[in-house]
């Protein structure tokens, strides 16, 4: 093949923009997720159907966000988590401007959510409190350290539904 063909194949694939991405999971199959791109992304992420978090190398399930756009998340209680997952949805630089949070977290397990200055709406926040500077928990014991970490400080705006 000629340099031709693969200097026309690149500039091809650098003017094409992923519009869906699908990953599947095998179960019991420890993993860490990150995403990232120089360009806006519109994602949509969905944690159901008995997705599976366990220890990753004495680290728990690590979930990273790091693109600007849109960000749609969500975990249902249909999932089951076995020691702790944290999910960091901007690095400072790069980051979505706006993310739409759908958690429903399975019972038993304690969330912890960090928003910073991030401004917010809530259209549900039952099992949730407010803990000063951005932060909520499901917890009201100051010590507890819970399940689900969600680490999300400098988008534009958040839009968040919080069950427990």
């Amino acid at each position: 093949m000629t340099t031709d063909y693969f200097d026309d194949w690149y500039s091809f694939q650098a003017e094409q923009r992923m519009r869906t991405m699908t990953i599947v999971l095998g179960t019991g199959i420890p993993y860490s997720i990150v995403i990232g791109g120089q360009t806006p992304l519109n994602s949509t992420i969905i944690f159901d159907n008995g997705a599976n978090f366990t220890e990753v190398n004495d680290k728990g399930s690590d979930f990273g966000y790091h693109a600007t756009g849109i960000l749609r998340l969500a975990i249902t209680e249909n999932v089951s988590i076995n020691e702790w997952v944290k999910f960091t949805m901007d690095t400072g630089t790069k980051q979505p401007e706006t993310v739409h949070l759908n958690i429903d977290l399975p019972d038993g397990v304690e969330g912890y959510l960090d928003l910073g200055t991030t401004s917010r709406t809530f259209s549900v926040l039952d099992g949730w409190y407010f803990r000063g500077s951005g932060r909520y928990s499901t917890t009201v014991e100051s010590e507890a350290e819970p399940s689900v970490n969600f680490f999300l400080r400098n988008s534009e705006h958040v839009y968040a539904s919080l069950r427990d």
